[in-house]
């Protein structure tokens, strides 16, 4: 998943065309971030806002390839349920 705004705790919430634009703003200030690092020191609070953002990103790759990995146990554990059980626990089949 792109980078993206996210809001600091206690920030008011934004309409969804600003939450858009946000994000698009923040992809572009990442990219000029990761392809030219000498602005970063250049531009006050820029460092500071960069960290955190690196920090966030990091964050949200973990958790999207926690909920990857579980949902891939999940299918798998599915797979190995007969038709029969998979019908008395309400669950979709994957087909083996």
């Amino acid at each position: 998943m792109p980078c993206r705004y996210d809001p600091v705790p206690g920030e008011p919430g934004t309409g969804l065309y600003y939450r858009r634009l946000l994000d698009e703003m923040t992809r572009y200030l990442c990219a000029m971030c990761q392809r030219a690092p000498e602005v970063i020191e250049d531009v006050d609070g820029l460092a500071t806002w960069w960290e955190e953002h690196q920090r966030r990103d990091a964050e949200r790759r973990r958790e999207e390839a926690a909920e990857h990995e579980r949902q891939r146990k999940a299918q798998e554990a599915r797979a190995k349920l007969t038709d029969e059980e998979a019908a008395l626990l309400g669950v979709a089949q994957t087909r083996r």
